[in-house]
C-alpha cells in the first residue's frame, strides 16, 4: 500500500505538471467554441499560472501548519471538482472560474507533493524523492503537448478536464485507501537542518535561489524559441518540431541517475556548474546554422541534461536546509522562484525574438508572419534570413547571461575553499602544540 501511496502523489503531479502545457495547443478550439478574441481565451492558461504562482508559499505554509497529506488531499480535491465542473462548462466565464479552482488546487499539490516525497523517502534518499519528483515534472511538460495534439485530433478540448478529473480523483481515492490501512509511516522528525533565521544569512541561499532562477528562466526560454523557430521559419513538419523538443524534457530523466553519483564526489557548487556548462554547450551547437536535424536533437538532449542536473542538485541542497516543519515552504519558495523565472523567461524570449525578426528582416512595415508566407510562396530560402536576424540572437543573448551562473558559482566556490584552507593553516600550529 505504501508503493500504491506513491504512485497516487505521482500521478497527481503528473496530471497537474501536464495541465500546465495541455491546453496551449487546444486554445483555438475554445476560442472557436465560445466566439472570444486570442487575447482574451489567453486568460484561461492566465487564471491557471496566476492562483497557481501567487498562493504556492502561503499554501506551502498552510501545509506546514496543519499537515502535508491532509492538505494534499484537500489541493486533490479542489482540482478534481475543477476539472469536473470545467467539462460541464456551458459560458466562458465560468470555464475561466473553473480553471482559477484548479490553479488553487495546483498551488497545493506541486509544492507539498515535494515534501511528502521526501518525508516517504527519508533523508538518505533525498536524492532519489527529488529526481522521482523531477522526473515527473520533465516527463509530463514532455507528455504535454503530445497528449493535447492527440485529444485535438481524437476529442474535443472537454475531454481533458473530464481524463484530469477522472485521475485526481482516483489518486485520491487511492491515498486515502492507503492512509487507512496504516502502511505509510510518518518519518522521523529529527534533522540537521539551518534554523530558518540563520538560512538568509547564508550566501549559499541565495546562490542556490539565484541558480533555480535561472534554470527556470532558461527551460522556457528554449521552450517557447525552438518550436516556434523550428516551424515557421525551417519549415519542420510537427513530427520533427517533437524529435526536436522532447529530448529537451525527456532528458532530465536521464539526469536522475547522473546526479547522485556526482553528489557523493564532488561539491554542490562543482555540480551544479557542470549542469550549467552542460547548458552553454548545448547553445553553442543551436548556433550552428543549416545543420542536419540529429544536431538539434542533440543540442536539446545536452541541454535537458544540463538542466536536470542544475534543478535536481539544487532542490536537494536547498531542501536539506529545512526542518520537516518548515518543508513546504522552502519546496514553495524553490517551486514558486522557478515558475517566476520560467515566466519571465518565455516573455523575454518571446518579445525579443519577435521585436529582433520584425526589424532585423526589413519588412517594409508589413507583420513579419506575413512577409514570411509571402516569401516561402514565392519559393525564395525562409531559414537563412531567419536564422541568421532572429533566432541567433536570442540564443547568444541567453548565451551571455547563462555564461554568468556557473562563473560566479566557481569564483563563489574557489573564495570559501581559499578560506577553509587559510582558517585550517592557522589553526594547525595550535593543534601540532
Amino acid at each position: 500500500m505504501k508503493k500504491l501511496f506513491i504512485l497516487s502523489v505521482i500521478v497527481s503531479l503528473f496530471t497537474v505538471m501536464q495541465d500546465g502545457t495541455l491546453l496551449y495547443v487546444l486554445l483555438p478550439q475554445i476560442q472557436e467554441q465560445f466566439a472570444t478574441s486570442l487575447s482574451t481565451a489567453i486568460w484561461i492558461m492566465n487564471l491557471y499560472i496566476l492562483p497557481f504562482a501567487l498562493l504556492m508559499v502561503f499554501m506551502g505554509r498552510v501545509a506546514d501548519r496543519f499537515g502535508h497529506i491532509r492538505v494534499f488531499l484537500s489541493g486533490l480535491a479542489l482540482y478534481a471538482a475543477g476539472s469536473f465542473l470545467g467539462y460541464f462548462s456551458s459560458s466562458f466565464p465560468f470555464l475561466l472560474t473553473c480553471r482559477f479552482i484548479q490553479g488553487i488546487g495546483s498551488s497545493i499539490l506541486v509544492p507539498v507533493s515535494l515534501v511528502i516525497l521526501l518525508k516517504r523517502f527519508g533523508k538518505q534518499r533525498y536524492g532519489q524523492a527529488i529526481g522521482a519528483w523531477s522526473a515527473t515534472c520533465a516527463l509530463a511538460a514532455a507528455c504535454g503537448p503530445i497528449s493535447a495534439g492527440l485529444i485535438g485530433h481524437f476529442a474535443t478540448w472537454r475531454f481533458t478536464f473530464l481524463a484530469n478529473g477522472t485521475l485526481v480523483l482516483l489518486a485520491l481515492l487511492a491515498m486515502i485507501a492507503s492512509l487507512k490501512s496504516s502502511a505509510v509511516p510518518e518519518e522521523d522528525q529529527e534533522t540537521q537542518a539551518v534554523p530558518m533565521p540563520n538560512l538568509w544569512k547564508e550566501s549559499e541561499t541565495y546562490l542556490l535561489l539565484f541558480g533555480n532562477f535561472f534554470a527556470g528562466f532558461v527551460l522556457n526560454s528554449l521552450l517557447y524559441v525552438l518550436p516556434f523557430m523550428l516551424g515557421n521559419f525551417l519549415d519542420y513538419d510537427s513530427l520533427q518540431i517533437a524529435y526536436t523538443v522532447t529530448p529537451l524534457c525527456a532528458s532530465i530523466i536521464v539526469s536522475v541517475g547522473i546526479v547522485g553519483r556526482l553528489e557523493r564526489k564532488m561539491p554542490l557548487e562543482i555540480v551544479v556548474s557542470t549542469g550549467f556548462f552542460c547548458l552553454l554547450a548545448s547553445l553553442c551547437l543551436y548556433m550552428i546554422r543549416e545543420v542536419p536535424l540529429y544536431v538539434y536533437i542533440g543540442a536539446s538532449f545536452l541541454a535537458g541534461l544540463g538542466l536536470g542536473i542544475a534543478i535536481i542538485s539544487i532542490t536537494s541542497a536547498w531542501m536539506k536546509k529545512f526542518t520537516y516543519d518548515h518543508l513546504g515552504l522552502g519546496s514553495a519558495i524553490l517551486n514558486m522562484l522557478r515558475l517566476v523565472g520560467a515566466v519571465i523567461g518565455s516573455s523575454l524570449s518571446a518579445s525579443l525574438f519577435r521585436r529582433m525578426v520584425d526589424t532585423s528582416l526589413h519588412t517594409g512595415g508589413v507583420p513579419a508572419n506575413e512577409w514570411l508566407a509571402g516569401l516561402k510562396a514565392s519559393g525564395a530560402p525562409v531559414a537563412p534570413i531567419v536564422w541568421a536576424s532572429g533566432f541567433s540572437q536570442v540564443v547568444v543573448g541567453v548565451f551571455t547571461v547563462l555564461s554568468l551562473v556557473p562563473v560566479a558559482m566557481i569564483v563563489w566556490y574557489t573564495a570559501r575553499y581559499g578560506r577553509r584552507r587559510k582558517l585550517e593553516n592557522q589553526a594547525s600550529p595550535v593543534q601540532d602544540g
